[in-house]
């Protein structure tokens, strides 16, 4: 590969239209080869996946923040009641959803707790018996799924 290709495949980092309006300049004013500009293409691609994954790493708070709002707006219980020790039903059935949703997302039930303000053992047994409440409660296995599907926009 080129001194130009590799260039360009180091500049990674900016934006995918920078990049490959970049590739297609790079190609058509002979830079690169027709071959190169496919490797470069190749490497992009695949250190695309790896930033997107640092990307998620380095955003965890607002995934968090993300849950939560979902997680309020689906069962319109607010985010601060969702996070206070309230024990209604209801708050209780969306505290259940926002950590299962959590763990969905890759939190770990320590994560979690530090998050919520809640004990890691807590966490753990609220996952552990939240197949049973939700077969217990079809409300709370529809407002699941819509969470599910919000989340996936996003």
């Amino acid at each position: 590969v080129s001194g130009a290709a590799q260039n360009l495949a180091a500049q990674l980092y900016a934006s995918s239209e920078d990049i490959l309006s970049r590739i297609k300049g790079y190609s058509q004013d002979g830079r690169i080869t027709p071959a190169e500009k496919t490797d470069i293409i190749s490497i992009y691609e695949s250190n695309a996946k790896i930033i997107r994954k640092k990307e998620k790493q380095m955003k965890k708070s607002e995934i968090f923040a993300s849950v939560l709002q979902t997680v309020s707006k689906i069962t319109e219980i607010p985010v601060e009641k969702i996070l206070s020790g309230d024990k209604a039903m209801e708050t209780v059935d969306a505290r259940f959803m926002a950590i299962k949703a959590l763990s969905e997302k890759g939190f770990y039930p320590g994560e979690i707790a530090r998050l919520m303000s809640r004990t890691k053992p807590g966490i753990r047994y609220l996952l552990s018996c939240f197949d049973d409440r939700i077969r217990s409660c079809r409300m709370m296995e529809i407002n699941m799924e819509y969470i599910r599907r919000e989340l996936e926009k996003n």
